[in-house]
């Protein structure tokens, strides 16, 4: 996500344009997982990808950001 990766706003929206239409496009198109045509496992990848990146940034690496911001916003910072 380059200078954008603490930008809450920006992952917000990259997380829901990922996880909504991207990923429902899946369904709509019926693409399936065929392992013989290289056509069918690019468009899977295309449109799983990028829904799994945003799910694991989400849920793994979200809470430090907020952490991070938190505390610069109230003047803390780590001090070992």
């Amino acid at each position: 996500f380059g200078g954008y990766r603490d930008d809450i706003r920006f992952l917000r929206l990259v997380f829901a344009i990922t996880q909504g239409p991207i990923l429902f496009a899946v369904v709509m198109w019926r693409n399936s997982l065929v392992f013989h045509d290289i056509d069918k496992m690019t468009s899977i990848a295309l449109h799983l990808l990028p829904a799994l990146v945003t799910f694991c940034e989400r849920w793994y690496r979200l809470p430090d950001i907020l952490r991070e911001t938190a505390g610069a916003e109230a003047g803390l910072t780590d001090s070992a």
